[in-house]
């Protein structure tokens, strides 16, 4: 069984990001079902080795893909900043971000479906996300 920390290094290697299923997340905490705490479990043992995760809030089926980044390089900033901006807007405009906080997190699953993934492609896909949420892309 793989580690968190090993984990961490094959993020890190493919620039930052990456996609895994939550039955893989499950396995690495030693368990064999997905309750709510076995969650909360992996999202600390995440946390403490410094990645973060989309969705944000784990759910249980098992064949959910997860997108997981490490923290302070320039993509988990990235992602970081557009979910803030996304659940903000949820928030601010009556639950309308929570559509393009499911849209950030496509845009970043398509930029890693790849083993070829590039961390410039990945900024360029949620740059032109943020820009078209942000309303900069209507015409007057």
């Amino acid at each position: 069984m793989r580690t968190f920390e090993e984990l961490k290094s094959e993020v890190e290697a493919r620039n930052g990001i990456t996609v895994i299923s939550m039955h893989t997340l499950r396995d690495m905490v030693g368990h064999k079902a997905l309750g709510s705490d076995v969650l909360a479990r992996i999202s600390g043992r995440l946390q403490s080795v410094g990645l973060g995760h989309l969705p944000t809030r784990l759910r249980s089926p098992g064949d959910l893909p997860v997108t997981v980044y490490a923290k302070g390089t320039p993509a988990g900033a990235l992602v970081d900043a557009v979910v803030t901006m996304a659940e903000q807007r949820y928030v601010e405009r009556d639950y309308q971000g929570a559509s393009e906080l499911d849209a950030a997190i496509g845009v970043v699953r398509s930029a890693v479906a790849t083993p070829q993934n590039d961390a410039l492609e990945i900024v360029a896909k949620i740059r032109a996300l943020v820009h078209e949420s942000s309303g900069a892309g209507e015409k007057a």
